[in-house]
């Protein structure tokens, strides 16, 4: 979020690192309405016409005349200021009652700002000369502008006309952050020395509010809204320390700050706006809250706002469609940087939780009603649903090293007490559930990025991976014993950027390198540049689905997604809305994952939230047969599996994850862990070339108190749908124990 601003007739506008956005007054969304993964800086509405809006935007300044819904480049000659283009804008003004008037402004050089006007809706510009770098562009009125700047100086500007003045100057030069016209007066809020009165005019002396957070930290003065209904009352967002909203009275020289409660601890708010209808604070990456006229709280209030970026995300494994995504999601993730994704209610729904600090959450892993979180500088967190807080899993990584350094993580597969953390330069193993790390020691350095770390399922055993460079060599390397252990498995590839790994003893690995895209075949122990993907070009981001196991994918920085659907043996991009920002530029992603069972990508986008493709529907996987035949109370399961063809192996996980093979036989055992109801999935793979299928079991597990039962089986069994459609059951009973078939997730192998 970048600016908020309203019209009278209650509209909202939004101007976000992702594009326009619009929330009609007689609705609840908010709609992109244009320059979608553009970095917008500003946005104006003339208010007399508000079908005329301008944005300033990091890719050049626009205009619609329609309301948003189309919108043109605004190109000029007088851009061109001593043979250098001001290719980028970062203010727009428009006059509220001469829609005509403009004021932008823009970078023309490192240490300077180039400012232009207008006087017939931008057919033609003048340059009105160079300022400091500006913070905040605001129209007065009447063909009046100002401008604030990061020197400390408070400019006005007359259009038409030469007509420049100073209005104000710090005398140390502390930097302007916002301007907002409080009825007669201009109140400015000037970086960490608090709150000047100025005098539109310029008659009347300035007046300085230093006291600008009694009682508490003096942070830095940021956002500043006024109230158009209430003359002279303000409110404003102090950062730093203890971040606050306040209100005040500027028109009372005597009258105190008033603390407004957050809506969440550590918010950071860009932008404030009050209209008559209520009071608004646009966030850094928790979204937009609305206080309505006459509540006391705050309320979330960014459905359909997109603008986020999402550092990580990751899929509930049961196949629940639950999903979790950190650092910034659609919709919001809020001041712990986690949202988690309701399938029921269709929407997001911000988690925090007790014992989870305010930052952007840069991984996040699920595992059932246990879930982890890295929170960019702040630490290791993982969430136990049976107490229902948060617990910091990284206070003896934070005695090793800085933890802002620390940038991937995972829970071991099939021991889940061990945890490894890819920190730059170096390599740490959490044990103890992560209340002891210790750096992995014999190991090289990496430069800057942070080591890439993969586990992957073999016949034997998890190996752990983990991959780095330095300059423009890389190395992987590898770890049979848990990571107690390392050798070296190559060190002639490019710096190693990202790893994924076939969950399902595959072997299969893939490795986004700085110059390319490499695949292992055999659990990282030899590898091959993939000759098909883009080379020479870095690959920050890589996938491999748990349900089909010939599909692949990765991001390659400036050309895109490129798939495979033959365990990458061809290549081709993924074609679909939301790649690309309006200006034709690449969106970033941040990271890859296939949806367990189904046959959609979903990508997480710098500033564009989640991007999803349906790809093309895999083969009909045949329809078999599981039946529980008991379930003991020390958790092993019977389970009948019967197929229509041949059975090159049965895999099985209670967590999509740690699968394990076993032989083809008619009964198979499998130990679930813990009382209760339990998942278990069983994939029937077929002999190289034939179809395969995964289906999820669920057991009911009685307690370790409870009889073993020995009862009657379950009987029944199930048969499965065609995938995508109709759940099916079957009866349980004996003992405590029984099972019901619910979904075939699908897929060929």
């Amino acid at each position: 979020m970048r600016r908020l601003v309203g019209v009278g007739d209650g509209t909202l506008w939004a101007a976000t690192a992702g594009g326009v956005y619009r929330r009609d007054s007689d609705g609840e969304a908010w709609t992109l309405v244009g320059l979608g993964g553009v970095e917008v800086n500003d946005v104006s509405v003339c208010e007399t016409d508000p079908t005329r809006v301008w944005a300033a935007s990091s890719s050049g300044l626009f205009v619609s005349a329609d309301g948003g819904d189309a919108w043109a480049p605004v190109e000029s000659e007088s851009f061109v200021v001593a043979g250098r283009r001001v290719e980028a804008f970062i203010g727009v003004g428009v006059d509220p009652n001469d829609c005509d008037r403009v004021v932008a402004a823009g970078p023309w050089s490192t240490s300077q700002d180039r400012v232009f006007s207008s006087v017939d809706g931008g057919a033609t510009w003048s340059d009105r000369g160079a300022q400091a770098p500006l913070a905040r562009l605001l129209s007065l009125g009447g063909g009046e502008f100002a401008l604030g700047t990061q020197a400390g100086e408070v400019v006005r500007v007359s259009v038409p006309g030469p007509t420049t003045a100073l209005l104000y100057r710090h005398p140390e030069g502390v930097g302007v952050a916002d301007l907002v016209l409080a009825g007669g007066d201009l109140v400015a809020t000037v970086g960490g020395d608090g709150l000047r009165v100025i005098d539109p005019s310029g008659i009347e002396p300035t007046r300085e509010i230093a006291d600008f957070a009694p009682g508490g930290e003096q942070g830095f003065v940021e956002a500043v809204a006024a109230d158009p209904a209430v003359p002279g009352r303000v409110l404003y967002f102090v950062s730093d320390v203890i971040p606050m909203l306040y209100e005040l009275n500027v028109s009372d020289p005597g009258a105190v700050p008033s603390p407004v409660e957050l809506p969440e601890p550590g918010l950071e708010a860009l932008s404030v706006w009050v209209e008559s209808g209520g009071e608004w604070i646009g966030t850094n990456e928790a979204g937009v809250f609305r206080r309505p006229s006459g509540s006391a709280e705050f309320v979330h209030a960014s459905v359909g706002l997109r603008a986020f970026d999402v550092a990580d995300f990751a899929f509930e494994p049961t196949g629940s469609g639950v999903l979790l995504a950190g650092g910034a999601a659609e919709r919001g993730s809020g001041s712990g940087g986690l949202a988690r994704w309701d399938p029921a209610a269709g929407r997001w729904e911000r988690w925090s939780g007790e014992g989870l600090p305010p930052g952007s959450a840069k991984g996040v892993v699920y595992r059932g009603e246990e879930a982890w979180v890295l929170v960019d500088a702040l630490g290791l967190y993982r969430w136990d649903g049976e107490i229902g807080s948060w617990e910091n899993r990284s206070t003896g990584f934070t005695s090793s090293t800085d933890r802002r350094s620390m940038g991937s993580f995972l829970v071991h597969p099939a021991e889940p007490d061990r945890l490894l953390a890819g920190a730059s330069p170096s390599l740490f193993l959490g044990t103890l559930g992560g209340d002891e790390w210790a750096r992995v020691e014999g190991l090289p350095e990496t430069s800057r990025q942070p080591w890439a770390v993969a586990a992957v399922p073999l016949r034997g055993g998890v190996r752990l991976l983990a991959g780095g460079g330095n300059g423009s060599s890389g190395w992987i390397y590898g770890s049979d014993d848990g990571g107690e252990t390392w050798e070296v498995l190559v060190d002639a590839v490019p710096p190693v950027l990202c790893l994924a790994a076939s969950q399902r003893g595959t072997g299969r690995v893939l490795a986004g390198t700085a110059e390319g895209l490499w695949l292992s075949e055999d659990g990282g122990g030899s590898w091959g540049r993939v000759a098909d993907a883009p080379s020479e070009v870095p690959v920050n981001a890589v996938t491999v689905a748990d349900s089909h196991e010939e599909w692949m994918a990765a991001f390659v920085q400036g050309q895109g997604v490129i798939v495979s659907m033959d365990r990458g043996a061809g290549w081709a991009p993924a074609v679909g809305d939301g790649l690309r920002a309006d200006d034709g530029s690449t969106t970033q992603v941040r990271c890859l994952r296939f949806e367990p069972g189904g046959a959609r990508l979903v990508a997480a986008l710098r500033h564009r939230g989640l991007w999803s493709i349906d790809l093309p529907t895999a083969a009909e996987a045949f329809e078999g047969k599981i039946s529980v035949v008991s379930v003991e109370s020390s958790g092993e399961v019977m389970l009948r599996v019967e197929a229509p063809a041949p059975v090159d192996a049965v895999l099985l996980s209670s967590d999509l994850v740690n699968w394990s093979e076993e032989p083809p036989t008619e009964e198979i055992r499998y130990s679930v862990f813990g009382g209760g109801i339990r998942p278990i999935y069983v994939r029937l793979r077929g002999p190289a070339g034939r179809e395969s299928a995964t289906y999820q079991v669920v057991v009911e597990v009685p307690g370790a108190e409870a009889p073993s039962g020995g009862g009657e089986p379950p009987g029944g069994g199930a048969e499965p749908p065609p995938s995508g459609g109709e759940t099916g059951s079957s009866p349980t009973g004996g003992g405590g124990g029984g099972g019901c078939f619910l979904d075939v997730l699908g897929g060929r192998g």
